[in-house]
Order: C-alpha cells, then sequence, then structure tokens
C-alpha cells in the first residue's frame, strides 16, 4: 500500500515535523518527538506519496503465482568510460525469482555485479541525531515492524550505513551490524534495500547460477523494482549478458 509523507511545525522546538502514514485519511496534528509540543495547527502539508510498498518473501512454493515457469534474458552493453551502469527492471504481475544467471566472456573477468530488490526505498525519518560510533537510530516509520526485516541494508542518502541487525518496534530503534562512520542530522530520511547478490566479482568465463537448485524462491509482488549493477572496474567497452527464472 502507498505510504503517505506529511509534515507538521512544531512551534516549541522551531522546526518542522516530518511523519509517515499508511492511511489516506491520515493527517498529522501532534508532534512526533513530543506529543506535549506545541504545534501549528495550519501548517499540514502533504510532501509526498510513496508508491506500493508490498512483502518480498522468502516462499517454498507458487502459492502467490500461477505456477507458471519463465526465462527472461538480456544483454548489458557498456560503452567506453562506463564506470557503473544499471539495467532496472518489474513485472505487472506478482512473480517468484527461482534463479538468475550470467554468462560472463573474458573481458567480464575482474569487475563486479549487484542484484537489488526495492533500491533505496524510504524507510522513514530520523526522530534524533545519530553520531559517529553510534548504533541505535532512533526513527519515525510506518513499516518498521511489517516490512523492514534483519539483514536489509540501510542507508543515508545515497550512502549504506550498514544492515538491520535488531528492530525494536516499541521504541522505534532498529540497530545496525556495525557503528556509524557519519553523522546523521534529526529529520533526514532513512532508506533501505535488500541485495539478493552483493558486488560478487566475476573469475571465471564460466556460466554462473546462482540459487535455482534452491528449494526456496524470493516472491516479488508486482511493480517490485529490481536493479542489476554492474561494476566496470577498467572502464572498457564490453557486453554483459544475464537471465532471470522465475514463475508467474
Amino acid at each position: 500500500m502507498p505510504v503517505y509523507v506529511w509534515r507538521i511545525y512544531c512551534n516549541t522546538e522551531n522546526i518542522w515535523n516530518t511523519q509517515y502514514s499508511e492511511s489516506s485519511t491520515f493527517v498529522p496534528s501532534v508532534c512526533i518527538n513530543n506529543t506535549s509540543h506545541e504545534v501549528n495547527p495550519n501548517s499540514q502539508q502533504l510532501l509526498n506519496t510513496i508508491g506500493n510498498i508490498d512483502k518480498v518473501e522468502i516462499v517454498q512454493d507458487a502459492e502467490t503465482t500461477q505456477g507458471l515457469f519463465k526465462r527472461e534474458g538480456g544483454k548489458m552493453v557498456l560503452s567506453i568510460g562506463d564506470g557503473t551502469k544499471t539495467v532496472q527492471f518489474s513485472w505487472k504481475i506478482n512473480t517468484s525469482c527461482i534463479g538468475v544467471g550470467f554468462y560472463p566472456q573474458l573481458a567480464n573477468i575482474g569487475d563486479k555485479i549487484s542484484l537489488i530488490v526495492v533500491p533505496n526505498t524510504p524507510l522513514g525519518v530520523l526522530t534524533q541525531n545519530a553520531n559517529i560510533g553510534d548504533t541505535v537510530l532512533n526513527i519515525s516509520s510506518p513499516i518498521l515492524g511489517t516490512f523492514l526485516k534483519l539483514g536489509y541494508t540501510v542507508l543515508s542518502g545515497t550512502t549504506e550505513i550498514g544492515y538491520v541487525a535488531n528492530i525494536d518496534v516499541n521504541t522505534s530503534q532498529i540497530t545496525l551490524h556495525t557503528p556509524l562512520t557519519i553523522n546523521i542530522s534529526q529529520g533526514s530520511v532513512i532508506r533501505f534495500q535488500i541485495y539478493m547478490i552483493k558486488d560478487e566479482y566475476i573469475a571465471t568465463e564460466n556460466p554462473i547460477e546462482i540459487s535455482r537448485k534452491s528449494v526456496k524462491s524470493t516472491y516479488l509482488p508486482k511493480n517490485t523494482q529490481v536493479h542489476l549493477v554492474y561494476h566496470n572496474t577498467n572502464n572498457m567497452a564490453k557486453n554483459f549478458y544475464y537471465y532471470v527464472d522465475f514463475l508467474y
């Protein structure tokens, strides 16, 4: 379902207060940092509506699809000077990914690839400053206890800051697996993404097959964004061939 991003002005703190909700009828009326604070009752603003955020789940069978098999292949064309290139794809129906594969050539050896689901998706807003060395983030988020899972990668802007090691819904806190190496200001939007493949180096010309022999699959609700990211280490022109096996 969509997530609605609102803000309201807190007179007590003299700052804008950003709040998220999955309800289309929600309108902020209090400060999320402290409900006793005085707010400007006429300052509410709807900033954005984030598209449908549905669960990406690991499933045992094809109950959420029709169980029909399909393989889709593709070719990524890299020109001289292309350091990093991304192919974006999604399906307008529910799918269940059961494998991905690559056909590397000699020119691809030494490069690396990543496969990311729901890349750079807003999670919520930081409610307290987070400083270098901290591992706990205080976040206002309507999807903290429903969508976010352990192991998901967390970002501030486009900078990865670690993966989720613990979630405390009662205190609206997440714990990162390593201490922060940057300072993050209160009010910053915290984001997340799910790696299916992270920084795998290509070391062979033989076909690479991933997850095909697993009894599980990754369920992708319709319109889920998936990015295949190719890191071209020598910036030379080359092609990269790939395929995705899925049930639909």
